[in-house]
């Protein structure tokens, strides 16, 4: 009898964790929340939106403005896969990065931004940034169920 009740408490608890697990890769956060939203974006103006592959989102505040950053792969028109980082400033496509500017030292990157000003800096230098990696999985998992 008492090794039933350990069972029965042992399955309850398997259960309570399975289900917290399931709740917790739903849940978004807000900056989850707004990667989803870039990321949606850009699949939606893919030329061939199933082949995107999703390798790193990252979100960085300045000031009032959240910059998304996500580094993804793609098929493009030609049908030749392509890698590029797609830039948003508060839920605004940006661009796609700068590759001089991307592998520029800091000194140049701190000259590139007295000209250019720092957003486009920012944009660009991404590896030096401190910021918020969101967990592509839970995003890919999310796209997945939207379909």
């Amino acid at each position: 009898m008492r090794s039933k009740k350990k069972f029965i408490v042992l399955g309850i608890s398997l259960i309570c964790v399975a289900l917290f697990s399931v709740i917790s890769l739903f849940y978004l956060s807000d900056n989850e929340k707004k990667a989803l939203h870039c990321v949606e974006d850009l699949q939606n103006n893919l030329k061939s939106p199933d082949s995107l592959t999703l390798s790193e989102i990252r979100t960085v505040q300045e000031e009032s403005n959240i910059y998304t950053y996500i580094t993804y792969s793609a098929i493009n028109s030609y049908g030749a896969k392509i890698k590029s980082i797609a830039m948003y400033k508060n839920g605004q496509y940006l661009g796609e990065h700068d590759s001089d500017v991307w592998y520029a030292s800091f000194e140049e990157t701190n000259e590139i931004a007295r000209k250019k000003g720092s957003a486009y800096v920012l944009a660009n230098s991404i590896i030096r940034l401190e910021g918020v990696t969101i967990n592509v999985e839970k995003i890919k998992l999310r796209l997945l169920f939207q379909k």
